[in-house]
């Protein structure tokens, strides 16, 4: 915390991973250097760039005391957010993509959030690029949702306000005391954000629009389906042994839900890239994690044995049927149990 007025002033750390972000970098950390916010420090985490960012990470630093700089070799995302964390001082954390871009109130109405609510987390909706409308960006709506425990874990299920993405939030920082990103994975916060909220008691959702996601062709969410996308498969198994662990029976169904809609969704992609070794490391990758997929509470039988079938013939250009038949169940099966969904939250 700071001193400043007589007063103690809770400070942010703001934690900006980068890699080869040059044509975005200045206008992000303009929006950054600009908030109303002015308790807070900036941590650039340079991620080996050779398009001249580690350049303007430095000079960042030299016109502005807030601000430090880590470079390293390349070794992504994760990893640079881990050192982040790690070199943090604030009593807050908050993430930006070095690509995007901050209403300069973002974190004056976050914090404002946490300390109206008395929260450990609170959320804002972004505003993608190629959306941008100015006469909505950084107007606060009256529309806050608060959830506790189980509720914000439901929303990592698409039912809540909450997801998985790192930015559009503001997190205590005792909540990563127990908690890295697993480094190596681009799917790095599908596999962190639910030990993260369980660690929380209370969380504040708005619609106000402070963040704008940049669409960019370089992102790796954006490139053409490549086979680190697998790294969803073990995020969301991680996910589903977690929920299994706590006894929550519900949320272990729509995240076994969720899997097979990804697992879906990648098949058919690969497929119409006739990337052929893609598909076979999707059949690796669900055998990796069998045990979990198979055992999923509420998984029909006769779709289970569908599974074990496409796993003994995995590239036969079935799979894309059969999930599609496990999602038709399941869906059937969540409307007769939607009324103790809300039981057991």
């Amino acid at each position: 915390m700071l001193w400043k007025d007589g007063g103690l002033m809770e400070t942010i750390s703001v934690l900006v991973p980068v890699y080869n972000a040059a044509p975005w970098l200045k206008e992000c950390l303009s929006g950054i250097l600009t908030q109303t916010y002015r308790y807070f420090e900036l941590i650039l985490i340079d991620d080996g760039s050779t398009d001249g960012s580690s350049a303007l990470c430095d000079a960042c630093a030299v016109r502005d005391d807030r601000v430090r700089v880590i470079h390293q070799a390349n070794a992504g995302v994760a990893v640079a957010r881990n050192r982040g964390l790690d070199a943090a001082h604030g009593e807050w954390i908050a993430f930006i993509d070095a690509d995007d871009m901050v209403h300069p109130r973002y974190l004056e109405y976050l914090l404002g959030l946490c300390r109206r609510y008395d929260c450990e987390v609170a959320q804002c909706r972004q505003m993608r690029s190629e959306r941008f409308n100015p006469t909505l960006f950084g107007v606060e709506a009256d529309d806050v949702v608060l959830y506790t425990g189980r509720q914000m874990q439901w929303g990592l299920c698409g039912r809540g306000g909450t997801r998985s993405m790192l930015w559009c939030k503001l997190f205590r920082r005792e909540l990563f005391e127990s908690v890295r990103f697993p480094e190596g994975l681009i799917h790095e916060d599908e596999a962190a954000m639910h030990h993260l909220l369980a660690n929380a008691l209370l969380m504040a959702f708005t619609t106000s629009t402070f963040y704008l996601y940049r669409t960019t062709p370089d992102s790796i969410m954006n490139k053409p389906l490549s086979v680190r996308r697998l790294d969803i498969i073990p995020a969301l198994t991680d996910r589903r042994e977690f929920y299994r662990r706590q006894g929550w029976r519900m949320l272990c169904y729509a995240t076994a839900q969720r899997l097979g809609f990804e697992i879906n969704r990648l098949y058919r992609r690969f497929h119409t890239q006739g990337d052929v070794a893609s598909m076979a490391a999707l059949q690796d990758a669900c055998c990796e994690n069998w045990d979990t997929l198979r055992t999923s509470p509420l998984m029909e039988l006769e779709v289970r044995r569908l599974h074990e079938q496409w796993l003994t013939d995995p590239l036969a250009g079935e799979l894309y049927s059969y999930w599609a038949q496990m999602a038709r169940l399941n869906d059937e099966t969540l409307q007769k149990l939607e009324g103790s969904i809300q039981e057991s939250l």
